[in-house]
């Protein structure tokens, strides 16, 4: 599928799918439908309304990189064990092949946190706090802040939870791993304290609201 224009497409693309399964069902009205065909018309609809889904996050998450014009003028959502999986690409010259340039996967949040970088900071807190690192957990704190302070705050709504979500059990992993080493209080404190402040530059990013409601 094409992307200029790509959401009144969509719109129309679905509005008249739409209209199909109505006019087939009023066209049958004589012939009351079997229940196992109603399941399968309200299937049809749902993953009609997921591609759609997909397909725009995906849309969006990706024009947010600014490719290369020409690139890419065609996309393939596809469903998979984890969720929806758009591929953005164009197709070979002989015309046989798809070839895939990026993708993306349905969900905005996911999808803004790969695009931004904050995916690749939330998995480098979980190696960081297992090594016991808290310099390191606190300086990617530091930086997915700064990160964070530059996007829209309909996107930081987005960002805010899984960041938070995913610092506390920074946090979590590092207390146990100060417990298992036997850091003495002076090393403990030292910890504590950098961490503090580590969420703190995240709150303010954030703001507190945002931040609260992932703890």
């Amino acid at each position: 599928m094409r992307f200029p224009s790509i959401r009144y497409k969509r719109l129309s693309r679905l509005l008249a799918t739409l209209a199909l399964l109505i006019a087939a069902v009023v066209v049958n009205a004589s012939q009351k439908p079997t229940r196992a065909e109603l399941e399968a018309i309200t299937e049809r609809g749902r993953l009609l309304a997921e591609y759609d889904a997909a397909a725009w996050h995906a849309t969006d998450a990706m024009l947010a990189t600014h490719p290369k014009e020409g690139s890419s003028n065609r996309y393939i959502a596809h469903k998979t064990e984890a969720g929806w999986v758009v591929d953005f690409g164009r197709l070979s010259t002989a015309g046989d092949k798809f070839l895939v340039v990026v993708a993306f996967v349905g969900t905005r949040a996911a999808n803004t946190a790969a695009a931004l970088g904050i995916q690749e900071a939330m998995a480098g807190w979980q190696a960081a706090a297992e090594a016991g690192s808290w310099e390191e957990v606190v300086s990617i704190a530091r930086n997915t802040a700064k990160l964070i302070v530059r996007t829209k705050p309909v996107v930081r709504s987005l960002l805010c939870a899984p960041v938070g979500i995913v610092y506390n059990l920074a946090v979590d992993q590092l207390n146990e791993y100060a417990a298992a080493h036997k850091w003495n209080w002076a090393e403990t404190k030292a910890m504590y304290k950098a961490l503090d402040w580590g969420e703190g530059t995240i709150l303010t990013a954030c703001g507190v609201n945002m931040w609260r409601s992932a703890q």
